[in-house]
């Protein structure tokens, strides 16, 4: 099964239950397995060439959520 790593960036002003995807700067998306989660999010972090001062970020981690339309077999 994979989940979804979500890497949110928010300014380091923000508290840190304040940075959702709704009020990030930006937001980043990956999958991994399970036993993956926090490294893959580490990684494309780390790899992320805006990091400095003045910004944090977030690694949220969970299950895909399944598109309405698919379930209901809309396209």
């Amino acid at each position: 099964m994979k989940i979804i790593v979500l890497i949110l960036t928010c300014l380091a002003s923000t508290p840190q239950e304040a940075c959702t995807r709704e009020t990030a700067l930006d937001v980043r998306e990956v999958t991994a397995s399970p036993g993956e989660c926090g490294m893959a999010g580490l990684a494309t972090a780390a790899a992320d060439p805006r990091g400095g001062d003045g910004l944090r970020l977030k690694i949220v981690c969970g299950r895909p959520v399944r598109e309405e339309r698919a379930s209901n077999g809309g396209s």
